[in-house]
């Protein structure tokens, strides 16, 4: 027995079509002229676009927070240190932090590069179906969208691996000496561990979202099988986003957290809008004039 994608009654595994919503099982391997207008317009959509330049926007807001933070800081510091009240000691290593600024930059910028290639893909999809003259869609979007989740995923498990053994280390030299703190790193261990599958799973299930998606694009045959794992996470992300608020020390780190939780919300809500249409496209229930359902 199998489900019904559409009304979710179970019905026999060779059966051709639904006996209570009536769905056609045997036109569901057929290519779908409505496809890719139906794509178009979803990537042309007020939604779509507010989610990019949302995104986008929170890239841009984020470096600018960097900067007038450090800026501040630096502001702050120098006027410690003209204040005399500063010792020797405190003035060196003020000296020094304030010239490892340029690293900490760098830095964060590498660590930015997934961020700005997904952004990147999401704009190459847009103007692609903003392009009324093809009446293809490009997928080389969705590939930037894939390539720079696949670095966050290497990038994530890197760090799960260093900051384990640090962990591994530290138990390892605290046994035998104090066995209470090192039950307690064995615990924040396995604790950080567990955290840190969530976003590796996320991100895992975007690549195969991508996946779903391009191969839509390529066949023109509909797939709703995009993960709702990933549409509730983002919603979820964007929640949190709000309430990162109350710990903003700046403008731009507001305007970041309130852009970061648009467009977290905003893709959580398209991709509950990607499975509908492309079921009821599955069902055969778009109409010709205008894409819209019936």
């Amino acid at each position: 027995m199998k489900k019904c994608f559409r009304c979710k009654n179970r019905i026999a595994n060779d059966a051709s079509f639904c006996p209570v919503c009536g769905v056609d099982f045997t036109r569901l391997s057929e290519p779908n002229s409505l496809v890719i207008p139906t794509l178009k317009k979803m990537a042309t959509s007020p939604l779509y676009l507010a989610c990019a330049i949302a995104y986008t926007c929170q890239i841009v807001f984020s470096i600018c927070s960097l900067i007038w933070d450090r800026a501040s800081v630096i502001s702050m510091l120098q006027e410690y240190l003209g204040s005399g009240s500063a010792s020797l000691e405190m003035s060196m290593a003020v000296n020094s932090l304030s010239q490892n600024f340029s690293e900490i930059d760098v830095a964060f910028f590498l660590a930015y590069i997934p961020t700005i290639l997904m952004s990147v893909g999401i704009w190459m999809l847009f103007l692609s179906a903003k392009n009324e003259t093809n009446d293809t869609l490009n997928p080389s979007g969705l590939t930037f969208v894939k390539v720079s989740t696949i670095i966050s995923i290497v990038c994530l498990i890197l760090t799960t691996l260093f900051v384990e053994f640090i962990f591994f280390i530290l138990a390892w030299a605290f046994k035998g000496i104090a066995d209470d703190l090192s039950s307690v790193v064995v615990t924040l261990m396995v604790m950080f561990a567990v955290f840190m599958v969530f976003p590796i799973f996320m991100y895992i299930k975007v690549v195969t979202t991508v996946n779903t998606m391009k191969r839509t694009i390529q066949t023109k045959v509909p797939s709703y099988k995009v993960s709702v794992f990933v549409a509730v996470m983002s919603i979820v992300s964007g929640a949190g986003q709000i309430i990162l608020l109350l710990n903003s020390i700046s403008l731009f780190s507001v305007l970041s957290s309130v852009s970061m939780a648009v467009a977290c919300i905003g893709f959580g809500v398209f991709l509950f809008r990607y499975r509908k249409e492309m079921q009821m496209l599955m069902a055969g229930n778009i109409q010709q004039d205008g894409y819209t359902m019936k």
